[in-house]
Formats: C-alpha cells, sequence, structure tokens
C-alpha cells in the first residue's frame, strides 16, 4: 500500500487526545510507524513515543497555512498573523 500526503501544514491540533500540542503534520511519521505503509515524504516527528507517555509534548507549535499565515501556539499562549495584517492573540 502506499500513502501520499501533500507536503501543506495542517492547523489541527490534538490537545485532547495527547494531553500537550502537536501539529497534524506529525500524523504521518506516527502512520508511518505501522508496517506495510510506505510514505514518499516525511514531514514531523512521530506520535507513538508521546503516546507511551516516554517523552512529552514539544512546545510550542509553529503552524504554517498558505503564504505570510501562520499561529504560533503554547500551552498558555496562542498568536496567529495573517497574509492581509490582521492579528490575534489569546492567553
Amino acid at each position: 500500500m502506499i500513502i501520499t500526503m501533500k507536503k501543506q501544514v495542517i492547523a489541527v491540533f490534538l490537545l485532547s487526545t495527547l494531553g500537550g500540542l502537536a501539529s497534524a503534520q506529525s500524523l504521518q511519521p506516527q502512520i508511518q510507524d505501522r508496517p506495510n505503509i510506505l510514505f514518499i515524504t516525511v514531514e514531523g516527528q512521530s506520535l507513538a513515543a508521546l503516546m507511551r507517555g516516554e517523552t512529552q509534548a514539544r512546545e510550542p507549535v509553529l503552524s504554517v497555512f498558505g503564504p505570510d499565515n501562520f499561529a504560533l501556539r503554547s500551552q498558555r499562549w496562542r498568536y496567529i498573523r495573517y497574509a492581509d495584517g490582521y492579528k490575534k492573540g489569546h492567553i
């Protein structure tokens, strides 16, 4: 079985399941840990060790979506900047 994913950063965070921040970009390496699955390109880090409780969630998480749009998140802070200059922040 061959599965391919486009090199797009997806702004989804798995806060409730993992108890910490993770980006959907890390799902591909997690799935790739399974036997009989081949990916052409890999970005991110596997979440397997985090799910087993062997490591802690990384902080902060940076997500880029489209040109000049990004979000920087930690457990406590969130900063989002859009290409049109609009900014959002939250504690």
